[in-house]
């Protein structure tokens, strides 16, 4: 197994209105990523693009300008770091680098990937998040929960969540969620974070309706991801429209917020010379998008 260390570089966020910087160690498995698990690899190493979007989390933004539907998305880093809020990430991968800083910054953050790769994720977390912020049920290491240890900090658990077992594994996940309803099912996180979790055709459908599940009619996406292919990006945006999301891309290059209900007629024609991909909010070659449920009444 091999490590890869993030350089330390100072993240002015005002959003908390604080200066943050971590020296990061991120263990990764190659030989996992090589290996024949059949219920895939990629999450056992941390990817660019997951990088690029920590770095944009805690950077300094100023809210972009633009007609007052889209104010939501305008505020999409104020409204995410509420330190009432409950995030669930979908595809933590082993890095657990979202968990480990953001985390701290909000009321319970839930990381979930499939089982073969959050069994690693601990590692990590223990290894970067500040030991005195959080307190978790899921990882042994951080489980002193008697009321006077767990006041004033994070909750924060690794939860498995297989996209193709969805059905079956979102109860359990919603038992994580703070109390917000009677019952499990009517629990939703106010945030869900995803980085580079499509990368090929199969995972659409299943990302999707394993996304769907975890939203509420609240619930707030923000989704990175490397843009690989003209026809996965299409029928991923297809897909979401089609069960009911609202897409929108941030951070173009005229600085606002681009709507994409046109679904894959909103790709321009020669995809690789782009606007998209010239000026995405996390660079060249990536995209950044913001998601709700549609709130439309038929």
């Amino acid at each position: 197994m091999r490590s890869q260390r993030l350089a330390r570089s100072a993240l002015n966020s005002l959003v908390c209105q604080h200066n943050y910087s971590w020296s990061l160690n991120i263990f990764q498995n190659f030989g996992l990523l090589r290996s024949k698990e059949a219920k895939g690899t990629t999450g056992a190493v941390i990817w660019k693009v997951s990088h690029k979007m920590l770095q944009w989390l805690f950077t300094d933004f100023e809210a972009v300008q633009g007609p007052v539907k889209y104010q939501l998305a305008y505020n999409y880093k104020l409204a995410l770091f509420a330190p009432n809020n409950s995030i669930v990430e979908l595809g933590c991968g082993i890095s657990g680098i979202f968990t480990s800083t953001v985390g701290s910054k909000v009321s319970t953050y839930i990381a979930t990937d499939q089982s073969h790769i959050i069994k690693h994720s601990s590692r990590n977390i223990l290894a970067n998040v500040n030991k005195s912020q959080v307190y978790s049920t899921t990882i042994d290491e951080l489980s002193d929960t008697s009321n006077a240890s767990c006041r004033g900090k994070s909750k924060i658990e690794i939860v498995e969540y297989d996209w193709e077992q969805a059905n079956q594994q979102i109860d359990r996940l919603k038992n994580y969620l703070p109390e917000t309803s009677t019952t499990v099912a009517g629990r939703f996180p106010d945030w869900i974070l995803a980085s580079d979790t499509i990368y090929n055709s199969f995972l659409i459908p299943w990302f999707v309706d394993a996304l769907k599940l975890v939203c509420g009619p609240h619930t707030q996406i923000l989704i990175a991801q490397q843009l690989r292919s003209e026809e996965i990006f299409g029928e991923f945006l297809e897909a979401l429209l089609s069960k009911g999301f609202e897409v929108w891309a941030i951070g173009m290059a005229d600085d606002t917020v681009h709507d994409c209900s046109r679904g894959k007629d909103y790709i321009p024609s020669g995809f690789t010379d782009t606007e998209l991909l010239e000026n995405g909010l996390l660079g060249k070659g990536y995209s950044l998008h913001y998601l709700r449920l549609s709130q439309k009444v038929d």
